[in-house]
This record gives C-alpha cells, sequence and structure tokens, in this order.
C-alpha cells in the first residue's frame, strides 16, 4: 500500500482520538456505503448515516462483547467508540437469566491435529427464558429471541465470527428451537483443523466433530424444544378456546339420539342408563355436577392422564339432570395444533365440538359393559394415529392465536 505524507488535520485528528500511540484508518472518496444518492450534507443523507452507525454499534456489540464487557475476565478490557457514543456490550447468551445445561465435564472438547498434538475448544449450552416470561423491553433488549439467532456462536481468540445457524450438526433453524445457544470456543491453534478463512470470520466443522457434537447436544436440543412447546401451550391454553356455540346447539337441539340417564353414581363414577343395548345398562364414565351451564356439554380439560383426545361424560349444572357429553384433552396435539389454530373461526371449533359430541353420545348409546374396552381402545387407537399424523405439525406460533400480534 502507498504510505502518502500525514496532513496537518490528519495529525490533529490522530492526536485526539489515538494518543501517544495507535493507528488510524481514514477513508475517502466512500461512494459505495449507502445505497442510495442523497443531497450531499442533507438531513436525509445524515439520516442514513446514522443508521448506517446504529447497525454498526448493534454488530461491534455483539463481536466484541467479551472485550467490552468490563465484568468478563477472559478477555482485555477494550472501548470502542462510535461518534462518541460509547458501545456497550451485548451477550447473546443472557447470562443474568439464562440456564447454561452442559455438564462442566463435558465442556472440553479435544481435537487431535495432523502432528498428532491435541488441542482442546470449549462449548457451553444455554436454553434461554421464553418470551412469555420476559417483559417487552427484557426479550427486545437482552435475549432478542428470533428463529436465525438460535444455533452456535463460534468464538475464536474471544471474537465471534460466527453467530447462529446448526452448521449442519441439527437441521435447519425452526421456531421451537429458538431458545437453544450453543457457546463455542478455540484458539488459533485450531485454525487448520477447523479450515479458518483468511478473514478468520467462517469455521467448517469435520464431519466427524459434527457427528460427536451432535451426540454430545441431542439431550439438550430435545430439552430446549419441549419447553419452548411447554411454554407455547401454556401460552395458547391461557387464552381459551370458546365452545359455547357448540353447548348452546346441542341444548337447543331434543331429538338428537342419545341415551336415557337413569341414575348416576359420583363415588363410583358409574350411571345406570338405557340405551340401544337395553334399558338398565351400567357404565363408568366421568360423572361431573354443578359444571359451568356453558359448558355442560362441550368443555376441555386438562385432567384426561390416559393420552385420548376425548371421553365420554355425564354432567349436569347442579345435582340431577345429568346428561351425555364429552370432555376434550387440552393436552392432546390435535386440541393444541388444530383447534388452537381454528380457535379464530367459531364454525371451526363449533364443527370439531359437534363431531366429537356426537361420537362420545354414540358410544353411551351403544356400550354395554362388555363393549366398553373395545369402544376405549377405538379411542386409543384413533387419538395415537392422530398424534401420529400431526408429529410434523408445528405447534401455533403466539401469532396464530386469537389474532395476537406477532411480537
Amino acid at each position: 500500500m502507498l504510505r502518502e505524507p500525514i496532513t496537518a488535520d490528519e495529525r490533529e485528528m490522530f492526536d485526539e482520538l489515538c494518543g501517544a500511540k495507535g493507528t488510524l484508518v481514514i477513508w475517502e472518496k466512500c461512494d459505495r456505503i449507502l445505497t442510495k444518492e442523497y443531497e450531499p450534507g442533507g438531513a436525509k443523507e445524515m439520516a442514513a448515516i446514522g443508521r448506517l452507525a446504529d447497525s454498526l454499534a448493534k454488530h461491534l456489540s455483539l463481536v466484541f462483547h467479551r472485550f467490552l464487557d468490563k465484568a468478563d475476565e477472559r478477555e482485555r478490557d477494550i472501548n470502542i467508540v462510535i461518534n462518541g457514543n460509547p458501545i456497550e456490550p451485548w451477550n447473546p447468551f443472557y447470562p443474568a437469566r439464562s440456564e447454561q445445561v452442559l455438564p462442566e465435564k463435558k465442556q472440553i472438547i479435544e481435537v487431535e491435529l495432523l502432528d498428532g498434538s491435541v488441542e482442546t475448544a470449549r462449548i457451553r449450552a444455554w436454553i434461554l427464558p421464553h418470551r412469555n416470561d420476559m417483559t417487552k423491553e427484557e426479550e427486545k433488549t437482552h435475549a432478542r429471541i428470533a428463529n436465525r439467532a438460535q444455533g452456535f456462536y463460534v468464538y475464536r481468540e474471544g471474537r465471534l465470527i460466527q453467530d447462529g445457524g446448526w452448521m449442519e450438526v441439527f437441521g435447519v433453524p425452526e421456531p421451537h428451537y429458538s431458545l437453544l445457544r450453543i457457546e463455542f470456543d478455540f484458539g488459533h491453534e485450531l485454525d487448520d483443523a477447523f479450515r479458518i478463512d483468511v478473514k478468520k470470520s467462517r469455521i467448517l466443522f469435520h464431519p466427524e466433530l459434527a457427528e460427536g457434537l451432535h451426540t454430545l447436544l441431542q439431550p439438550i436440543y430435545r430439552e430446549a424444544g419441549q419447553r419452548y412447546r411447554r411454554k407455547n401451550r401454556e401460552h395458547a391454553n391461557s387464552h381459551g378456546i370458546d365452545h359455547t356455540s357448540a353447548n348452546k346447539n346441542i341444548a337447543d337441539t331434543n331429538n338428537a339420539q342419545k341415551p336415557q340417564v337413569t341414575s348416576v353414581d359420583p363415588a363410583t363414577q358409574s350411571a345406570v342408563i338405557a340405551n340401544n343395548q337395553g334399558p338398565k345398562i351400567t357404565i363408568k364414565l366421568a360423572i361431573q355436577s354443578h359444571v359451568s351451564i356453558d359448558t355442560v356439554f362441550v368443555d376441555a380439560v386438562e385432567d384426561i392422564t390416559t393420552g385420548e383426545l376425548w371421553q365420554p361424560a355425564l354432567r349436569s349444572a347442579g345435582d340431577s339432570g345429568h346428561m351425555p357429553a364429552v370432555l376434550l384433552n387440552k393436552h392432546h396435539d390435535f386440541y393444541q395444533k388444530i383447534y388452537q389454530r381454528a380457535a379464530a373461526n367459531g364454525y371451526a371449533v363449533e364443527g370439531m365440538d359437534l363431531l366429537l359430541w356426537a361420537f362420545a353420545v354414540a358410544e353411551q348409546n351403544n356400550t354395554n359393559e362388555e363393549l366398553e374396552p373395545i369402544f376405549e381402545d377405538i379411542r386409543t387407537e384413533i387419538s395415537n394415529n392422530l398424534r401420529k399424523l400431526l408429529r410434523k405439525v408445528p405447534d401455533p406460533e403466539p401469532d396464530e392465536l386469537n389474532g395476537d400480534e406477532a411480537d
């Protein structure tokens, strides 16, 4: 590179910015920084440059966060200032609230080099809190939960060279794993082993290492997905689904075929009914009294532990007058993935409610002590098959529920 004579202005700028020693880089005739042409020195040009400065600050706060954080003793302290404004560090793992879930004995990875020597890399796994457990400001400022933010954060000599992505250790990023971030550290000794490019900005895992990391992190990857799903389902269940229309429809339809209830015994959860099998049929099923009048016939509950999507019941708003009803399992995938998405469409919810009520009542109207296990097996098989069919269907995101706005 050509070394031009230093001008008086450059010397003054050097003394102001660098002091006794340092490096000053001066860019001139920069005609490719802005993507549009603006009036030189105008307000729009200054606003565009300001946006670039903000973007640069955000980038530097992440890439050099270990150096900028005075409390982080792994690297020496530095200060970075843009237009007089000091850059604050942003730690992508949010250690104040996140959980580091990889045992200490598994945090050291030994890598054998071509000359037979062994160098070590370090790895830690962080599961961040779900956005439903944070304030909007906390999520925006500290966690920045996003689909592209999951995956590996790779540090070379303390500087971040890659943020996010699964680097062929796992599949493509998807929302269920957006809470998991992996901290991966190595020194310059492993540059060749990780095929570092000349810009020190890209790393490639050897297939054997990728396979080993997959085995190491698979339980954590699964746990992060389960935590995300659990929180999403808690959020979805807190909204609730309105089953009032189906209950009103059933109440107003007097000619539907159903058993006649002779007596109920809440203590034994059994009832004597008259149905297509005879006048005095004893069956075992949920007997529930003093329920809301709006959910006598169809209700979604959280205490079905058999895994079935629905169960028949006899319910009453008082002590007597129990009527055929259906209980829906809030935790079944069909309820979580299909019902929840349909919640904004009343006709869709009502249609599914009526269908499952009809199934439950048909079972009550055609069962006896001998046939009860068969109907139970049918419910179990249908519920299991639905769960398998919906395995690849993701849980709904918050913005899909009841018209919520996306975060």
